[in-house]
């Protein structure tokens, strides 16, 4: 009787364990340590070093940050995030050796080809940035088409194919948004074109461009929002962490987290006016 009894406890335990066990679910990750790489000339308020009284530290923050680091605590998925040269990041990503996947990234042909893109998860608006000093009266652009009437200036790596410009048609020989606004104000090109919520985004790492005195920004007529997704090395790899991002911005989306992380970086701008 006493083994019998004996026997009943061993089975409750074991019933109770199999009960406790995590499941095969949401949380269980297969995969290794997940390596991200983003733009080491900084994309505030999506990924920047955090400042302290002014002088950058080794800590990258921002919406992108949040989002990611949101969805990989809820599966538990070891990270590391590094702010490298854009083209270089760019090269990586595709390559699938050192870095998986980037934070932020809008679409063109070349780069459907080459990666594999998540849902969008922000929109932004485009601008042109131009010199008062030079273009006191402004720039006569009614459209993108008025775009190729002028000098355009860019960055090296960023997508502006979008806009219908060519290689040929644009400079992109500047690294960062710093080189790019001093050739603006030297007189070296006559406009750049701009995601405003970048320029606005700047600020907060102490470079208000947006409110230069010798600058001014207009939105460009007619364009839509541009739509910026999480984009993945095509392979299977990427394939799983696509799904993985995929759902979770789902959820963010769907219990209201997303919109709250846009309020913390004041990204849930309303009707959106030019200043010239």
């Amino acid at each position: 009787m006493a083994s019998f009894a004996k026997s009943l406890i061993c089975l409750g335990f074991i019933l109770l364990a199999v009960t406790a066990a995590p499941s095969a679910g949401a949380k269980e990750w297969q995969g290794p340590t997940v390596y991200i790489c983003d733009d080491g000339a900084e994309w505030p308020p999506y990924s920047y070093y955090q400042r302290i009284d002014g002088a950058p530290t080794e800590s990258v923050v921002g919406f992108s940050v949040d989002v990611i680091q949101r969805i990989f605590a809820e599966r538990e998925i070891p990270w590391q995030l590094s702010l490298i040269p854009w083209k270089r990041c760019l090269r990586e990503v595709a390559e699938g050796k050192h870095y998986h996947m980037l934070l932020s990234a809008g679409r063109n042909p070349e780069r459907n080809r080459t990666y594999l893109f998540s849902e969008p998860y922000y929109h932004m608006h485009t601008s042109y940035l131009y010199s008062t000093k030079h273009h006191p009266q402004g720039l006569a652009i009614v459209g993108r088409e008025d775009l190729k009437r002028y000098n355009v200036c860019g960055i090296q790596g960023y997508n502006y194919i979008v806009f219908g410009l060519s290689a040929e048609e644009i400079d992109t020989g500047t690294a960062d948004y710093e080189a790019l606004v001093k050739k603006l104000l030297n007189g070296r090109c006559e406009l750049s074109i701009d995601r405003l919520e970048i320029l606005m985004g700047f600020k907060a790492i102490g470079k208000d461009f947006i409110n230069h005195p010798d600058l001014a920004y207009r939105i460009i007529p007619g364009e839509p929002v541009e739509p910026f997704h999480m984009m993945f090395t095509r392979n299977e790899f990427g394939r799983q962490l696509k799904r993985t991002v995929d759902e979770g911005i789902g959820k963010l989306r769907a219990s209201g987290e997303m919109e709250a992380m846009m309020r913390k970086y004041d990204l849930l701008i309303g009707p959106i006016r030019s200043r010239q």
